[in-house]
This record gives C-alpha cells, sequence and structure tokens, in this order.
C-alpha cells in the first residue's frame, strides 16, 4: 500500500491519469481482499495510504477523481458494516471526514459532493455490531461539523445535524460524553497514522455545545448501551 500510494503520488506529479487510474485499482483490490480475510488492521492501514493519494489527487485540481476515490471509500466501508466490522466502517468515515476538511482549505470544487458522500457512509443499525460502526461514523460526522462551526460555517454544520435529528437523545448524549472526555491527541501505541480519532482540538470541542445545543434538550448523562463503549 505504501509503494502504491508514492506510485500514484508520482503519477499525479507527472499528470499521468492511467497510472493514477491504476493505482486506485490496487487499493480498492488490497481492500476488498483484507476484508474478504477479515483484517482489519491491514484495511486500517490501506485506507491511511489511500486517503493520502486522494489528498494528492485533489490537491492537483483532479475532483471527479476525487469523487471517484470517495465513492469507493463509502463502498468499502458499507460493506464491512454489512460484515460487522465496525472499525473499518468508521476508519474509513474518518479518512472521508478528512478529505471534506482539507476540500473545504482548499475551495476545492468538489467539496460539497464530498460532504454528500460522506453523510451516505452510515445505515441504520440492526445489530450489535452494526450499532457499535454507527456511532463510529455519527462521531465523525460529529468532528466535521465542529470544523465547519470553526470556520464559521453553520450552514455546512446544519446539513450534518440534519443528517443526525432522528438519533435518539441517549445515543447523542453518550456520543458527545465520549468526545468531550479525550485530551489527547496521539494514540497510545505506535500507528502509522499516531492519532486518535476522537480527539478534538480546544477550540473544536467548545463548538459540541453549539452543535448538539441544535438538537434541544438532552440528557445530561448518557445511560451506557449494553456492549457499546
Amino acid at each position: 500500500a505504501v509503494a502504491t500510494r508514492r506510485i500514484g503520488e508520482a503519477a499525479v506529479a507527472t499528470d499521468d491519469r492511467k497510472a493514477i487510474s491504476a493505482s486506485v485499482k490496487f487499493f480498492n483490490t488490497y481492500l476488498r481482499t483484507s476484508l474478504n480475510a477479515n483484517d482489519v488492521r491491514s484495511a486500517y492501514n490501506v485506507l491511511n495510504e489511500y486517503r493520502h493519494l486522494t489528498e494528492a489527487v485533489m490537491e492537483h485540481g483532479l475532483n471527479d477523481m476525487t469523487l471517484q476515490i470517495a465513492h469507493h471509500f463509502k463502498y468499502y466501508g458499507q460493506i464491512a458494516h454489512a460484515m460487522g466490522l465496525g472499525f473499518v466502517t468508521e476508519t474509513a468515515a474518518y479518512d472521508l471526514s478528512v478529505l471534506c476538511e482539507l476540500a473545504f482549505t482548499q475551495k476545492a470544487g468538489c467539496h460539497d459532493q464530498l460532504l454528500q458522500v460522506f453523510l451516505e457512509v452510515d445505515k441504520e443499525a440492526e445489530t450489535l455490531a452494526e450499532e457499535k460502526a454507527l456511532r463510529g461514523v455519527r462521531k465523525a460526522q460529529v468532528r466535521l461539523a465542529t470544523y465547519y462551526l470553526v470556520q464559521g460555517e453553520q450552514t455546512l454544520a446544519k446539513k450534518i445535524f440534519e443528517d443526525m435529528r432522528s438519533e435518539t437523545p441517549l445515543r447523542l448524549t453518550s456520543i458527545r460524553a465520549e468526545l468531550e472526555a479525550v485530551d489527547a491527541k496521539d494514540f497510545w501505541e505506535v500507528t502509522d497514522r499516531g492519532i486518535n480519532f476522537d480527539y478534538l482540538e480546544p477550540g473544536r470541542k467548545a463548538e459540541l455545545a453549539t452543535f448538539f445545543g441544535w438538537f434541544g434538550d438532552l440528557p445530561r448523562r448518557a445511560s451506557r448501551v449494553p456492549g457499546v463503549g
């Protein structure tokens, strides 16, 4: 995956569209192979390299290809969801949220469509494993909403709110509590990513009050959902 990402980045630098497409196809194959083997760790690492390549594609102004890859992220995230591999779904959602932030920062023409793809990752949970995955996706959505609020883009944050407004008050309260409780930016083990998905910088964490305030009066404390951390 690392080698494929480097090949893809070199192809982006020389505007070799066929080589970029070949790199994308290999990444999709790596993800399919990882899922078929129930190999969460490999999928997690492959998605990291795939996102880095996508960032290079976006920075080069290839909006159509960026959206194409985003749909692949959504597709494999949903496949993982159906297989009960919730952490892969959460990882795909996190990476899509990072791409949305980058697209907004760069004023990329694909931003609005990218946000829509991101909001389509989650599906209604039917099993306990799917419930865990859905919570991870919702956290990624809340993280992105806080980014938009810090940027003064309440309209974009409201799109995420509209997507989440049917959530139960107890689940919303527990998600907020979990995000507020994380103070360490770096994950406590050595990984290629080295980050904690739930960490928010102080300015973004302060916007949790704004975002969750749109849902009205929520319970002060959430009852723990059995089996859901």
